[in-house]
């Protein structure tokens, strides 16, 4: 590691622990071992270590974004893949650090507000281009909820313990549901939870 990329990388380690705007020139010489003014001698200002961290991050990302395996044998594993990308991707420094700097900053510098915007981008187009190898159903399939038990009821992402019991005993106590104004007399159920069920339940 030359003297260059050090201090940058020490900018960034600062940046991340106390925010780049709490980062003195004499913090980063401190922290790279220099005087000040050996650190004139790498680089004219502030603001230009911190356009040199920008450009040495995006080089960074450049050469190991998201590497997907598009060829992945099933959606399974292309989901997998994608996701264990991202965290390669971000989990370590110096990239975990850009990130948080990067979110830190992006309301008060335009410049990175620009980054964060092109890393929303870019982990989106990731993920449209991996949505392309599933097949989304125009209509959604529906659960039966005078056919289930209180077991198949409650692995409904959108029906916890407590509402598949009141489902059950609403049927053993009063017959079959009718429609959605007879789940939504149950008291387990919120008018939120309606909201979500009504596209995916059918009696």
């Amino acid at each position: 590691m030359n003297t260059n990329e050090d201090i940058i990388l020490k900018t960034l380690e600062l940046g991340h622990e106390k925010g780049l705007a709490n980062v003195s020139i004499l913090d980063i010489a401190t922290a790279t071992g220099l005087r000040k003014s050996s650190l004139y001698s790498h680089f004219k200002s502030k603001d230009d270590i911190i356009q040199s961290m920008m450009d040495h991050c995006h080089d960074l990302l450049a050469e190991k974004t998201f590497m997907v395996d598009f060829k992945a044998k099933d959606a399974q594993s292309l989901l997998v893949s994608l996701i264990e990308s991202f965290i390669e991707t971000f989990a370590e420094p110096p990239l975990s650090h850009y990130y948080a700097v990067v979110q830190q900053q992006r309301l008060y510098h335009p410049s990175f507000s620009t980054i964060a915007h092109e890393l929303e981008s870019m982990v989106t187009a990731r993920v449209k281009v991996a949505l392309s190898y599933f097949v989304i159903h125009d209509k959604p399939a529906k659960i039966a909820v005078n056919r289930l038990t209180l077991n198949q009821l409650k692995r409904h992402p959108y029906i916890n313990y407590y509402q598949a019991k009141a489902i059950t005993d609403s049927r053993r106590l009063r017959g079959p549901l009718k429609s959605l104004a007879d789940l939504r007399l149950l008291k387990d159920f919120t008018p939120e939870d309606m909201e979500r069920l009504s596209h995916y339940v059918e009696f």
